[in-house]
């Protein structure tokens, strides 16, 4: 029989686990070396980089370091993200327009911008040169569909057109610092051919010293960085940054209480984290928006292709209790209603807002659906696979407890990185869940995870519903904010009613760092506001980074 997890029980098996980590401090040891210099070291409980290739790179392993090491037409403000496109600013575009159609979009680049390594000054050959990468199939992107019909025009060395056939008012998040925005050095790419994507150059704040697969990345400044020799920003006292992989939590979060690391972020044992983080002296704040958390069942796996099954399986789920057991008596954690949406602290234009969901906890209407599909003794829904990241494993871990309530049973597998998105991208994971920020907008999320086109992909659930497609189409296209509105709730209240992505939580990332680490935010230190504004880039490591002291 599966026994029942409870808050407290949650909290003494997370509270053990810190527990270990404290007890295996005082085995750190510092190089002399490591304390004559400033390296600022970002923890990570993982095995292995998915990529450090600017458009291959998946999560965040690699997003860190991509961030750190790439520049974009435009970008959020470091630590100032938004969901408003009005608030993105120019990076390595000075300024920009476009027709009155929105099909149109010119971009004045920065003169005098340097690549990393010596490979000269970025021009508008490499823009075209970054976009048509990303398109290429070769390059394996998981991108590669938003510029499917982005066509390039190099009008100038400093000047470029992109072009859309149908008007697109949200083209500029397809444009800045995130996964397709990421440009990246044509002539570093064609010299080093396949070597490339383990060789990344870019026009970032820190370059590319050495790469460890398995251990860590080692980012150096590149002093030549535009924004630094054009005195826009003081140039970091840093000497290096290190993303390093611990393998697992517990020798993570020793490293981080033992001032080893300086930075790491954390989705679950967040009671635990936050004492042990008071008593270690760091600094602890949540990472805006909350992540959703949404679990689906895949329609090509019967019997999940029964919608009497995916009910059974929403009516089992209850919000509210997993966000007691998650959250762990604090507010990191929060019930959702619907997959997306906008009201505080969410914050996901034309999101969704239900008092309750659709299909509330109701278990003994979970086994009268099950009864009716001819699942009266209930269900094995066999392997299950989890991504592995301490929240998703959490979550995982609740979301079976709840589905054991009603008879429905699976075996979890914890996978690494590459093997979970493999397996759940192809097709082969029976109820996929995703936990990630994206732009927080709708149309993004609704168009990553549940359009047809990216069934197999990102769909991992292979929903196809021509109504749905179709809302979600048209709102990339519609220039009336309401309209748009209206047109990305009736989409996601058809993704609701087919049960094709059940809400769970809402997910505060906890980021917790030295006082020695100014991450140099211009809307301010989170340590004292409490909310860092980066959505989904780890700890955002910008030209703003010092040490203090």
């Amino acid at each position: 029989m599966t026994k029942k997890t409870t808050r407290r029980s949650f909290i003494k098996k997370a509270s053990g686990t810190l527990a270990t980590a404290t007890l295996a401090t005082p085995f750190i040891n510092f190089s002399a070396k490591a304390q004559s210099e400033k390296v600022i070291r970002g923890a990570m409980a993982l095995g292995q980089f998915s990529a450090i290739d600017p458009h291959t790179a998946n999560e965040h392993t690699g997003y860190s370091v991509i961030a750190a090491m790439f520049n974009s037409l435009v970008r959020t403000p470091p630590g100032g993200a938004s969901a408003d496109p009005a608030a993105l600013e120019g990076d390595l575009a000075e300024h920009w327009e476009s027709n009155k159609d929105l099909t149109e979009w010119t971009f004045n680049l920065r003169r005098n911008v340097q690549w990393q390594k010596g490979f000269g000054e970025f021009t508008a050959d490499d823009v075209a040169f970054s976009v048509n990468r990303v398109k290429d199939p070769k390059t394996g992107s998981a991108w590669s569909k938003r510029f499917a019909n982005v066509s390039v025009q190099v009008i100038d060395r400093y000047t470029i057109k992109l072009s859309v056939p149908k008007p697109d008012p949200l083209f500029l998040t397809k444009v800045f610092d995130w996964q397709t925005g990421n440009i990246a050095c044509k002539k570093a790419a064609e010299k080093m051919g396949d070597k490339f994507s383990i060789n990344p150059v870019g026009t970032g704040p820190f370059e590319l010293k050495e790469y460890r697969p398995g251990d860590r990345v080692i980012l150096t400044p590149f002093k030549d960085h535009f924004r630094w020799k054009n005195g826009d920003v003081e140039m970091t006292n840093v000497d290096a940054v290190e993303i390093v992989l611990y393998g697992d939590v517990t020798s993570r979060d020793a490293a981080v209480w033992g001032g080893e690391a300086h930075l790491m972020a954390a989705g679950s044992g967040f009671q635990a984290r936050i004492a042990l983080a008071e008593r270690s002296g760091l600094n602890t704040w949540k990472q805006w928006p909350p992540a959703p958390t949404i679990m689906r069942c895949n329609f090509n796996i019967p019997p999940l292709d029964d919608i009497r099954v995916r009910k059974a399986i929403a009516h089992a789920l209850n919000q509210v209790e997993a966000a007691k057991i998650l959250g762990q008596g604090t507010d990191f954690i929060l019930p959702q209603t619907a997959p997306y949406t906008s009201a505080e602290p969410f914050g996901i234009y034309g999101g969704l807002n239900l008092s309750e969901p659709i299909y509330p906890y109701d278990p003994e209407k979970s086994g009268r659906l099950l009864a009716e599909a001819g699942f009266s003794k209930g269900l094995d829904l066999g392997d299950v696979y989890s991504g592995p990241w301490g929240a998703w494993q959490s979550a995982y871990e609740v979301f079976q407890q709840q589905l054991a309530q009603v008879n429905i049973k699976f075996k979890l597998n914890v996978l690494e990185a590459p093997n979970y998105f493999k397996l759940s991208r192809g097709g082969s994971n029976p109820l996929p869940m995703y936990l990630a920020s994206r732009f927080p907008d709708a149309n993004g999320y609704l168009d990553e995870f549940l359009h047809s086109k990216n069934a197999p992909g990102q769909n991992m659930g292979n929903f196809k519903n021509d109504k749905f497609d179709q809302l979600v189409d048209s709102a990339w296209t519609e220039t009336d904010p309401a309209a748009r509105v209206k047109m990305l709730n009736e989409a996601q209240m058809i993704a609701l009613e087919e049960v094709a992505g059940m809400p769970f939580t809402g997910l505060f990332v906890m980021q917790v760092a030295s006082p020695k680490v100014d991450m140099g935010y211009p809307g301010g230190d989170p340590a004292k506001t409490g909310l860092a504004r980066v959505w989904n880039q780890w700890h955002k490591i910008s030209e703003g980074i010092r040490w203090r002291g």
